[in-house]
C-alpha cells in the first residue's frame, strides 16, 4: 500500500487523539478506583472530574490547533469558499497522481511516497478558472509535459499547459465547464455595457474572460460555426466606441457582409473584383496618409503608437480572402498582395489593422508575409486537424472539445498556446431578423 507523509501525518494526529480520548474515556470511569490507589500510596491527592477534562482538552488541542493553524494558512482559509473548493481539488489531484505513480520512489523503503509539491491558484473571486501548478523534476519532467489533469479536477477543463518562467514548475490552466457556455444577451444595451466593462476604446470584448487589443486577426470558421455572428458583435463594439472607427468592408461572395457594409459605410464597401482591388489601394493610401499623421503627431515622443496619439482605427475587413484572390492575374495578384503585407507589416503601430474572415485556412492562399503578421488568430467550430494546423501552425496544443456555434479556440501573441473561447449569443439580432426592427437602424452610430 502507498502512503503519502502527509497522509500519513493526518493518521498520526487522528490516532493520537483516538488514544488519548480511549485513555480519558477509561480514566473516567475508573476515577474512584485511580483516586482510592493515591490514598493508598499515601498521597493527598484527589483527581476530579473537571481536572480530567482539563487536561484532556489542553492534550489535545496542542495536537489538534497547530494543525488547524498550518492547514489554514495552506489553504489560505481566508478565501472561504474558494479555499475549500482550492483543498478538494488539490485532494484530487494528489489521489491521481498517486494513482498515476507520480511519486518519488526512493521513499518506499520507507513505506512512505512524496508526491511532486502542487498548488492551485484561481484567477478572481468567481473562481471559474485557474492555474494548477506542479513542481517539475527530472524523472518527471517528460510525463508531466504530457499530462491532462482535467479528470482530475471536477467540474474543470484543462486547456492549456505551459512552464514557468524560471522552468520549475508546469502549469495548467484550467477553467469551470460553465464558462464554455456563451453569454446570453436580449438587448443592444445589456451588450455594450458588458462589452465596455474592463475594456478601454481600442480594445474589443469576446467572452467572459478574454478581450484584446486591436490588431491584425485572421476568423476562420465554416458554415454555421458562428463566424458571421461574432464579427456583428465586434462590429458593434467598434461603431460604440468613443473613437471613431473607420472600416472598410469587402465581401467577394456578395453575402451578409456586404448588407453590413452599405448599412455602415457604404462609400467604403465593395464586392465586385475590380472594386475590391480599388478598395485595398485605398487603405493602402490611408496607410500612408496614417504613417505621415504619425510622423507629426510623435515628433515629441521617442515611443508610442495611434493609441498614444489618440488617432481613430482603420480597418478593412474581408470576408472569403481566397475567392477573391484565386481569380485575380498575375499581376493584379502580385500588386494586392504587395499591398495587404505592407499593410499588415506597418500598420499595425499606425492603428490600420487588416481582418480576414475565411471558412478554413489554406496555407497557399494567404502568403507567409501577411500569416506571420495576422496576431490574433481564432478557429471557430469543430474544424479538421489540417485547419488548426494552417491556422495556428500547430494542432498538438488544441484544446479537443465538442464546440456549439460561436466557440472555438483563440491564439495571439500574448499567449504560448491556444485558449477556448465563445462568443456571446445575441438574442435581440432576432428583431432585426423578423421584422419587428429595421436591420439599417441596428449599425447607426
Amino acid at each position: 500500500m502507498r502512503i503519502t507523509q502527509r497522509k500519513l501525518n493526518g493518521i498520526y494526529v487522528f490516532a493520537s487523539i483516538g488514544v488519548l480520548s480511549l485513555v480519558w474515556i477509561l480514566l473516567l470511569s475508573h476515577s474512584h478506583t485511580i483516586n482510592h490507589t493515591i490514598g493508598s500510596a499515601g498521597f493527598r491527592v484527589r483527581v476530579s472530574e473537571d481536572q480530567l477534562n482539563y487536561i484532556f482538552s489542553l492534550v489535545t488541542t496542542s495536537i489538534i490547533f497547530p494543525t488547524l493553524f498550518f492547514w489554514s494558512i495552506r489553504n489560505k482559509i481566508w478565501q472561504g469558499r474558494r479555499a475549500f473548493k482550492r483543498y478538494f481539488l488539490i485532494l484530487s489531484v494528489r489521489k491521481e497522481m498517486l494513482d498515476a505513480n507520480f511519486h518519488d520512489e526512493r521513499y518506499l523503503t520507507e513505506r512512505v511516497v512524496r508526491i511532486p509539491k502542487i498548488r492551485i491558484e484561481f484567477d478572481s473571486k468567481d473562481a471559474h478558472s485557474g492555474r494548477l501548478i506542479i513542481r517539475d523534476s527530472i524523472e518527471f519532467h517528460e510525463r508531466l509535459s504530457k499530462a491532462t489533469f482535467t479528470p482530475a479536477l471536477k467540474g474543470f477543463l484543462v486547456e492549456n499547459v505551459y512552464q514557468s518562467h524560471d522552468g520549475d514548475y508546469w502549469i495548467y490552466g484550467f477553467i469551470s465547464v460553465h464558462q464554455l457556455k456563451s453569454s446570453k444577451f436580449e438587448s443592444l444595451n445589456d451588450y455594450l455595457n458588458w462589452a465596455q466593462k474592463n475594456t478601454n476604446k481600442y480594445q474589443l470584448r469576446i467572452d467572459d474572460r478574454l478581450s484584446f487589443d486591436l490588431k491584425h486577426t485572421l476568423l476562420v470558421g465554416a458554415t454555421r460555426s458562428g463566424k458571421t455572428y461574432g464579427l456583428i458583435g465586434l462590429l458593434l463594439q467598434m461603431l460604440n466606441k468613443s473613437v471613431a472607427y473607420e472600416l472598410f468592408f469587402a465581401d467577394p461572395k456578395n453575402d451578409q457582409l456586404k448588407k453590413i457594409g452599405k448599412w455602415i459605410s457604404p462609400q467604403n464597401a465593395a464586392f465586385k473584383t475590380k472594386e475590391l482591388i480599388d478598395l485595398i489601394h485605398k487603405v493602402y493610401l490611408r496607410l500612408e496618409e496614417r504613417e505621415q499623421e504619425m510622423a507629426e503627431a510623435t515628433l515629441n515622443r521617442m515611443t508610442g503608437d495611434y493609441r498614444d496619439v489618440n488617432l481613430n482605427p482603420i480597418l478593412l475587413i474581408f470576408d472569403e480572402f481566397s475567392s477573391f484572390i484565386n481569380v485575380l492575374d498575375t499581376k493584379e495578384k502580385k500588386i494586392v498582395l504587395g499591398e495587404l503585407t505592407a499593410i499588415v507589416q506597418r500598420g499595425a503601430g499606425a492603428g490600420v489593422f487588416l481582418f480576414l474572415l475565411m471558412q478554413k485556412s489554406d496555407a497557399t492562399t494567404v502568403p507567409t508575409a501577411i500569416r506571420s503578421n495576422l496576431l490574433l488568430k481564432i478557429v471557430l467550430g469543430n474544424a479538421p486537424t489540417t485547419t488548426y494546423t494552417t491556422t495556428f501552425e500547430s494542432s498538438s496544443d488544441i484544446p479537443f472539445f465538442k464546440f456549439s456555434q460561436g466557440q472555438g479556440v483563440l491564439l495571439d501573441d500574448t499567449m504560448s498556446v491556444p485558449r477556448v473561447v465563445s462568443f456571446p449569443f445575441l438574442r435581440f439580432l432576432d428583431e432585426y431578423n423578423n421584422g419587428q426592427k429595421a436591420p439599417a437602424s441596428l449599425w447607426k452610430r
